[in-house]
């Protein structure tokens, strides 16, 4: 099955790029996900193990994958399962920054290694890649949003400060 794909978030490359490589951390926001590692890192060459289960409708679908993952930071992340629970599946994710967004577009084949009765599998794969990329806006804008709130002082807060001005405050405020 061929799977085509594109999503458009207002975020800057690098926090979208920090969300699809964030593969330790994934089963936080992949709902299908309950477990993924990186398993060995070789320069921009990864391999990850992953674990799940796709539910569609009254079906559930376990998954184990290992997987290549190529990364040509931080427009491109190219993957190609090595091992698991399908024949095959390549796909090549390319992110493009715009004025006024960021372009995820994928593509990419799947075959899986269980019989999918005719016509739901391509239905599921659709459904799944609606899903999933909608957790990773979710995701990203979530990031986004945090890196935009200013940082918490450091600062300790005096008795003083916390009660509210002092009169050389008030005094200072004053003369400005």
């Amino acid at each position: 099955m061929q799977v085509d794909s594109e999503l458009r978030v207002r975020a800057n490359p690098r926090d979208v790029w920090d969300v699809l490589t964030d593969y330790d951390n994934m089963p936080r926001y992949v709902s299908t996900l309950q477990a993924s590692s990186i398993e060995k890192r070789s320069g921009n060459q990864l391999q990850v193990t992953q674990r799940g289960t796709v539910h569609f409708a009254l079906l559930s679908f376990p998954f184990t994958t290992v997987r290549q993952i190529d990364l040509v930071p931080y427009t491109e992340i190219r993957t190609t399962v090595i091992d698991g629970s399908m024949k095959s599946s390549q796909f090549v994710t390319t992110i493009i920054a715009t004025p006024e967004e960021t372009r995820i577009v994928q593509h990419g084949s799947v075959v899986p290694d269980i019989w999918i009765p005719p016509g739901i599998g391509p239905a599921i794969i659709a459904e799944r890649t609606r899903v999933q990329w909608q957790e990773f806006r979710t995701e990203i804008l979530r990031r986004s949003a945090n890196l935009a709130q200013p940082a918490p002082s450091a600062l300790p807060v005096s008795p003083q400060s916390a009660a509210g001005p002092s009169n050389a405050d008030t005094a200072q405020n004053r003369r400005q």
